[in-house]
């Protein structure tokens, strides 16, 4: 599992495609009740719950991710 650092509405990861994303949080949107779009500085990615966490949270719905992530 992949954790995203979050803080201040910047992003830290790693991305097995990409390599290593440092941005501003862009765009967050849910995708369906797994999936969500995190728009960051070097487009928007699909994130799948099950296989990220944020700040080492695990979150049960892309729903409670997203509501997180524009919260902090």
């Amino acid at each position: 599992m992949t954790d995203i650092t979050l803080e201040g509405g910047y992003v830290t990861f790693y991305s097995q495609s990409i390599g290593v994303i440092s941005s501003n949080v862009e765009l967050c949107e849910v995708v369906d009740e797994n999936y969500y779009h995190l728009g960051t500085n070097v487009g928007v990615l699909l994130i799948n719950i099950a296989e990220f966490t944020i700040n080492g949270i695990t979150f049960s719905t892309s729903a409670e991710a997203v509501t997180y992530i524009l919260n902090n």
